[in-house]
């Protein structure tokens, strides 16, 4: 269940806009993310020159759906701890409001956020309207 705390922790601080403890629970080595278009960010400094920007242009704002912990055990036999958790994201686009579904697959290593992936698509009109209820 740490994984799940450590998780929570990292989504209110970027719904926070709190690059120091975003930092904080980035991996201290060879931190990398990979983002819904392609994007791949490599380290800790990179992350948060990305977020910055991204932050001012889209002022994004994440409801979690759900977190579940996965173990994987690699070819060599180390165990992995993953977290995968779903999300409404809201961006603010040139003054009009985008809604996506993600998901967010996070590798934890020693209590740190080592990798994530993140996978999206644009919400329909139907799910926009049960997401409010």
């Amino acid at each position: 269940m740490a994984a799940v705390s450590l998780w929570e922790t990292y989504l209110k601080a970027h719904n926070e806009r709190d690059l120091e403890t975003i930092a904080a629970l980035n991996a201290d080595k060879d931190f990398v993310a990979y983002g819904p278009k392609g994007e791949v960010i490599k380290g800790t400094e990179a992350h948060m020159a990305f977020l910055t920007t991204w932050f001012e242009q889209t002022n994004p704002t994440w409801t979690t759906k759900f977190l579940i912990t996965n173990m994987y055990t690699d070819k060599e036999g180390k165990v992995q701890q993953w977290i995968t958790s779903g999300h409404d994201l809201t961006l603010t686009v040139e003054g009009e409001e985008v809604k996506l579904n993600q998901v967010h697959d996070g590798l934890v290593v020693d209590g740190k956020i080592k990798m994530f992936t993140v996978n999206e698509r644009v919400m329909v009109e139907e799910q926009e309207e049960k997401a409010k209820e």
